[in-house]
């Protein structure tokens, strides 16, 4: 196996392994706090204390990654992670819940921070595109068959077993972190970060990653309600759609690969990726039972696919890799801050005017982005043709 290889397996086997765990934890985690008999406020408590952890945190954890051991750091993600679950298992109280996941949420943060920008410090210009989608390919399939492990042990467990169940997993992966090269930390002034973020292909960036955002924030809020609710699916359903689009998303992050390397269209890849993920998001109000969900669902993701793939080509090629971390770091801020957005836009939406109109405006609002950014593509040509 050669250099390039090994280390496309290997990250993209530490990236697998936390996305399966993550994945198979957190899609339960609701079911479980309500077994335990917490009211639904307490609940949104804790699962929003989780995502409030990364917006806070992660682009200071970015920034250490550039400053110290990117690979000590991410495997201190890991035993941060691990010490959550094994806690989860054992303390089944609500306090020690809300400290456990903001250790959890500190954790995932910093392994993940840590990982990606470690990976694009040390990909090579030649097959980026191939390298880059097999990475992304293992977090998808990580998101399809972790929930489905998690339905089967709840299935015929109790819910605590998973979290032992994924305590097992984070410590096999920290034994893997070994096996990742490491990068030697580098000392430059902070208004190094400033130069790179205020060139016009990196505020487009931003605008893109933004809307984005909100666009999954608006599906994380809506999708398994809407398909429960409005199309009367079961649990069991739901989790076998997300199954088919977690490895359909995977397939397709793999083929928008293999057409980077062969034509370096990433901008038209991109515009078509928002124009077919912002249109399918629109008609997903249409469906109205579990075939058309899926297929509509699937079309939806080949547009999420080359927009993911697209994206982080992008960040690959605008920013220097000693300083990946913090200017990493500082995008997936701003990712979560339109997570946030719209994830708040669409629970008015949805308690308002039920769940279809918060499909309609986040997919024109990626429509619209789409046909903004096509006129505009020459602008990344400099950057992506160096």
């Amino acid at each position: 196996m050669t250099d390039s290889r090994k280390l496309v397996v290997s990250f993209s086997s530490c990236n697998f392994l936390f996305s399966f765990t993550s994945w198979m934890v957190f899609y339960y985690l609701p079911l479980y706090l309500k077994n335990l008999g917490l009211p639904d406020e307490r609940i949104g408590i804790l699962i929003g204390v989780f995502s409030l952890t990364t917006l806070f945190l992660v682009a200071f954890f970015g920034l250490l990654s550039d400053k110290f051991s990117p690979r000590r750091l991410l495997q201190l993600g890991v035993v941060l992670f691990l010490v959550c679950l094994s806690g989860l298992y054992f303390l089944p109280a609500f306090i020690n819940i809300f400290i456990l996941l903001i250790i959890g949420g500190s954790g995932s943060t910093l392994y993940l921070v840590s990982l990606y920008s470690l990976y694009y410090k040390h990909l090579k210009l030649k097959r980026r595109g191939k390298s880059i989608g097999m990475f992304f390919l293992s977090a998808h399939f990580g998101f399809g068959l972790g929930p489905l492990l998690g339905g089967f042990i709840s299935r015929y467990g109790s819910g605590a077993v998973i979290f032992a169940v994924g305590a097992g997993i984070m410590f096999l992966l920290f034994l893997i972190t070994f096996a990742l090269p490491d990068t030697a930390p580098l000392r430059f002034s902070l208004a190094k970060y400033k130069n790179d973020l205020k060139r016009k292909e990196v505020f487009l960036l931003v605008l893109i990653v933004f809307i984005m955002g909100i666009h999954f924030g608006a599906e994380r809020v809506t999708n398994s309600l809407f398909m429960r609710e409005d199309i009367g699916l079961t649990i069991w359903q739901i989790g076998q759609i997300f199954f088919f689009l977690g490895i359909w998303l995977g397939i397709f992050s793999l083929i928008s690969g293999h057409l980077f390397d062969r034509n370096k269209g990433t901008i038209v890849l991109l515009s078509l990726g928002l124009f077919l993920s912002g249109g399918f998001q629109i008609l997903t109000s249409l469906a109205d039972s579990y075939l058309s969900m899926l297929l509509i669902r699937l079309a939806h993701t080949v547009g999420d696919a080359f927009i993911i793939l697209s994206l982080g080509l992008l960040v690959s090629f605008l920013f220097p890799h000693k300083r990946m971390g913090g200017n990493f770091g500082f995008l997936v801020t701003v990712r979560t801050g339109g997570m946030f957005l719209g994830a708040l836009i669409s629970g008015i939406l949805n308690g308002n005017f039920g769940y279809k109109p918060s499909f309609i405006f986040s997919g024109l609002l990626v429509v619209f982005l789409s046909l903004y950014l096509f006129p505009r593509r020459r602008i990344f040509d400099r950057v992506l043709s160096g």
